[in-house]
Formats: C-alpha cells, structure tokens, sequence
C-alpha cells in the first residue's frame, strides 16, 4: 500500500498511539488492585503488544504495529510467515520484564515503606475516629456523695452506683 503523503502515515500512527495510550491506561486501572509484580507483568505485556513496531517493507521502512502484523501474517500466510514478528515481540518483551524487574527491585524498599506508612495512617485514622465519640461523651463530672449518715444506723452501705 502506498501512501498519498507521509502525513497520513503520521496521522495514522498518532491515532493508534493515542488509542494505545488509552488502552494502557485502561489496562492499568483493570490491574491496579492485583501485587505489585503481577500489575508490572500485565502492563509490561500489553505495552509490548501495543506499541511494538515491526517494518512492513524493509526498504521504505514502513512499520505497522507488530501486533496487527502477527494477526494479518497468521491469517494470510500461517504461522512460518510470522516467525520474524514473533521473535521480535517476545525479544522485546522479555528485555521489558528484565527492566521491570530491575525496577521493582531498586524501589522495593521505598515502596514497602509507603505502603506500610499509608497502612499506618489508615489504622491511626480507623483508631482516631473510633476514640473520638468515646472521648466527647465522657466528662469530668463532680462526684457527689448522696450517701449521708444521718441515720443512727451507720452500717447502711451507699448504693451502688454504675462508673463510667
């Protein structure tokens, strides 16, 4: 396929970058919640699969996404025809894993320290907001004795009176 000009390639590439962009983002709030290593995994993955380019005509350079070109070359030619697709994407995805893993490691203590700190905060607050009500409802109040001995009899014991 040629193109009229070199800006509809452009434009074409920006819509899909766009939309690969949205998907990532999409893919990173579906994960979110998963561990940290399993959300680096799928992230990882589905950028590589996104904006992994592969050259259509090896002459003009003119790339596609690998993706697509692995599904078109599999349906139209078979397996042996997507070979040098595949090796890409699994090459690139796997030196992706290597530097994901390599920056999960140098930030690991900072991100266990975050994560027990914001856990610390959320037990403080828990706790504050428990021992609040409790506090505003107990008041210092004068201890009146009603008991008075002006009977004879001064065996009689002061009622009971429930503490607060």
């Amino acid at each position: 396929m040629q193109w009229e000009n070199m800006t509809d390639y452009y434009y074409a590439w920006a819509v899909y970058i766009a939309g690969a962009v949205g998907c990532s983002l999409a893919a990173w709030l579906f994960f979110r919640g998963l561990p940290r290593a399993l959300v680096h995994f799928f992230l990882v993955t589905v950028m590589v699969l996104l904006f992994t380019p592969f050259a259509i005509d090896a002459k003009t350079m003119v790339m596609a996404p690998a993706v697509i070109c692995l599904g078109y070359g599999f349906i139209a030619e078979g397996f042996t025809s997507v070979k040098p697709v595949l090796k890409t994407l699994i090459g690139i995805w796997a030196a992706a894993m290597v530097l994901s893993l390599l920056y999960q490691l140098l930030t690991h203590r900072a991100y266990k320290a975050k994560q027990l700190a914001r856990l610390n905060a959320s037990e403080d607050d828990n706790n504050h907001t428990l021992e609040e009500p409790i506090k505003v409802q107990q008041r210092q109040e004068p201890v009146i004795n009603t008991y008075q001995t002006t009977n004879a009899d001064s065996t009689a014991e002061p009622p009971i009176r429930a503490e607060r």
